[in-house]
């Protein structure tokens, strides 16, 4: 079961249980500055990964905590998972986890250089090296970010969502997805198909 796009007021009722002090330094002190939560149930736990980032900023972290319950108070924080910092290719923001048989995965990436992905312990929940794979990208001018895959028969779809997103009705946002048959971290088809708009 994987529980996306969870509300941030929800995350935040969990998280800050928390002592927030290793995601200060990514949100400025601020709890409001924690997003793009994913959720996924597995071997009688919950796994919610999270982002601690300030809006624009390439100085962003993803954390883990874990519950056997998922009720407010039983969750304990595993920490950063994986950081970027304002040099960094990679924006550490939007994670998604896969779990492709006994193979883990950590999708994630905002603007800058796209798309990556991590090979994650399932035992940890946390990665297994700081190796990344690239999945997709645009020119820096352009988004690409909120990334998404899912495994169905043969296939692994990469979901993504395009262009400027948060400027009320001057929003351009719009979800893409490309598809591979090949292993999940080698680079997928360019996702040209255009999904649903959320304008």
């Amino acid at each position: 079961m994987e529980l996306h796009g969870l509300a941030r007021t929800v995350i935040n009722r969990i998280i800050r249980i928390f002592t927030l002090r290793d995601v200060y330094s990514y949100t400025g002190g601020n709890n409001e500055n924690l997003w793009a939560p994913d959720c996924t149930f597995r071997n009688g736990q919950f796994y919610l990964y999270y982002s601690a980032s300030t809006f624009g900023s390439r100085k962003s972290g993803m954390f883990l905590a874990r519950s056997s319950t998922g009720v407010q108070g039983s969750w304990t924080n595993d920490g950063l998972v994986y950081g970027s910092t304002t040099s960094s290719s990679y924006n550490a923001i939007d994670p998604n986890l896969l779990i492709d048989g006994s193979k883990w995965y950590l999708v994630f990436g905002s603007w800058s250089s796209g798309i990556a992905i991590l090979d994650i312990n399932p035992s940890t929940g946390k990665p297994l090296s700081t190796s990344l794979t690239k999945l997709a990208s645009r020119s820096s001018s352009v988004g690409i970010e909120a990334p998404v895959i899912i495994k169905s028969g043969s296939y692994y779809y990469l979901f993504t969502s395009w262009d400027k997103c948060c400027a009320g009705l001057s929003s351009t946002y719009n979800i893409r997805v490309g598809r591979s048959t090949r292993q999940v971290n080698t680079i997928f088809s360019r996702p040209e198909r255009k999904g649903r708009s959320n304008n």
